[in-house]
């Protein structure tokens, strides 16, 4: 009985040495890139889909499929074929973004029509002798796949905007409508159009499909009935619209005209009317109208819908706006929808850089909230009380400019000599005219540099706003390189100051020694 165990133990050893072994065989032939060789380079497109479908229904037993989809547009376009070929027609009779079937019924179904289609086609392609894809798993299935996502997210900016509604003749209900519970169908209103994101969000729920499945089915459809027609159109591939270099082709319109929802030129930002007892800030006049025009789409403010802030953010937070406060919306620095947010984001030009990319992200001037606040209390800005003509956007403040008649240093000393190089020889005046002027070309520079003394923070970074800020020495006063992380010693702070503002405003040879010290002449 024990020998008949060990052998049964023996005979089973085998079977697995020889699976093993098979297995070996396979993997070796077919999943290529997936271990013993040197992986090849990936390449990036912007037509590469990851096919992971199986991934809803649990975790994957193989690595997902990358899928060139330009590239079997382009062979079924040789062949006289079309999308149908992939994509089956729902009820509404529009393509299907699923791949020969309408819905995902179960794993089994989703996993064979991959199989069994694709594969299929592969053989028979290559028993007429065309080009073909693999039929083998390895080859599919990679580790390491050999193509990787470069598609950059599409929109619909002011410019393109425009083009579409000349193309359209004016049409707005071509594009924009508004579904009607009661009739149970689309309707479209004048003067109520919402971005399509407003109703159309990343995922498909009931009969309102997804963002990505209305832009693929409707907008390519659109592309390809006026290519048939013989009309001009845009692109119909996945290149066409989401490769990065292709998106820098496209036309821009120099002069857009402003687009007209009944929306004012100017509004008070302020807390909802319930709200009021609990602000204790007052109103921002803003400037709708300029805004819009330094804006690529109305998106960049409005990401939800194209309702008033208040309407979403209140001062304690609501659900419509996920909990954000109407404060921390208009001020979040992390956040590019916010208004320092954006105004921040303008900071990163090179005009602007060498001075802010030293200051916190965030930080402001102890005058910066007067600028925007400068509107009347809530309770004056209610609805029912001071309208859109008591708006008054007052014009940047000119005080700036006397910083040029102040006495001050034209060229000051900073540090001292070393064994190589001389001191440095600020040209202070030089400098501060140069960033006045550079200030006084940028509006919203303008608005929030006026006040006499804001400028000279640039540098003075932790003195209070005036036009005799004290010395640097005053607060970085070790000699040493290096004091701490907080509170560098004089020559570090002035190399950290001045060669990171050369770098950030692109001055030629900016960290270079000699562009501010003046080399010692060798002595023998």
């Amino acid at each position: 009985m024990r020998s008949c165990r060990v052998l049964s133990r023996t005979n089973e050893m085998d079977r697995m040495a020889l699976t093993a072994f098979i297995l070996w065989v396979f993997l070796s032939a077919g999943l290529v890139g997936c271990g013993g060789e040197e992986p090849e380079p990936q390449a990036a497109r912007a037509d590469v889909i990851v096919i992971d479908t199986l991934s809803r229904f649990g975790a994957l037993e193989w690595p997902p499929v990358t899928f060139k989809h330009d590239y079997h547009t382009s062979a079924l376009r040789e062949a006289n074929q079309d999308c149908s070929t992939c994509h089956l027609r729902d009820a509404e009779g529009d393509f299907s973004l699923r791949f020969q079937r309408l819905q995902d019924d179960d794993p089994e179904t989703v996993m064979n029509t991959y199989h069994e289609k694709c594969i299929g086609c592969h053989e028979e392609r290559r028993a007429t002798g065309l080009s073909t894809g693999p039929v083998v798993c390895g080859e599919c299935h990679r580790i390491e796949p050999r193509f990787v996502s470069s598609a950059c997210p599409m929109g619909m900016d002011h410019s393109l905007h425009q083009r579409h509604s000349k193309a359209s003749g004016d049409k707005c209900e071509t594009c924009h409508h508004a579904y009607d519970p009661s009739a149970k169908k689309l309707t479209y209103e004048k003067g109520k159009e919402s971005s399509c994101r407003d109703c159309h969000g990343d995922r498909t729920e009931e009969n309102r499909r997804s963002m990505r499945a209305v832009s693929h089915v409707y907008c390519i459809g659109c592309h390809k009935e006026e290519r048939s027609n013989q009309r001009p159109a845009g692109p119909v591939d996945c290149q066409g619209c989401h490769d990065l270099e292709q998106q820098k082709k496209i036309r821009k319109i120099e002069e857009i005209p402003r687009l007209h929802r009944g929306q004012p030129d100017a509004v008070f930002v302020r807390p909802a009317s319930s709200d009021l007892a609990l602000s204790k800030m007052n109103t921002v006049p803003f400037d709708h109208k300029r805004h819009e025009g330094v804006t690529q789409t109305c998106r960049v403010c409005h990401h939800e819908s194209l309702k008033a802030c208040r309407e979403c953010h209140s001062v304690q937070g609501m659900p419509e706006g996920r909990g954000v406060t109407l404060a921390r919306s208009m001020h979040d620095p992390a956040s590019d929808r916010s208004c320092v947010g954006c105004h921040d984001v303008q900071k990163s030009a090179a005009n602007c850089a060498g001075c802010h990319s030293l200051i916190p992200n965030g930080a402001m001037s102890d005058m910066t909230c007067q600028v925007c606040h400068s509107g009347p209390a809530p309770e004056a800005a209610r609805e029912g009380g001071l309208g859109e003509a008591a708006v008054v956007i007052l014009p940047p403040k000119a005080t700036m400019t006397t910083i040029a008649g102040q006495k001050m240093p034209d060229k000051i000393t900073l540090g001292a000599p070393s064994d190589l190089y001389e001191a440095a020889v600020f040209p202070h005046r030089q400098v501060l005219d140069g960033l006045l002027e550079k200030t006084k070309a940028s509006p919203l520079a303008l608005r929030f540099h006026a006040e006499e003394g804001v400028v000279c923070q640039a540098c003075h970074h932790n003195s209070p706003a005036g036009v005799k800020p004290p010395a640097c020495a005053s607060c970085h006063t070790n000699p040493s390189r290096e004091a701490s992380l907080f509170m560098p010693a004089l020559q570090g702070a002035l190399h950290l100051q001045c060669i990171g503002c050369h770098l950030e405003m692109g001055i030629k040879g900016g960290a270079e020694c000699t562009v501010c010290h003046a080399a010692k002449l060798s002595v023998k």
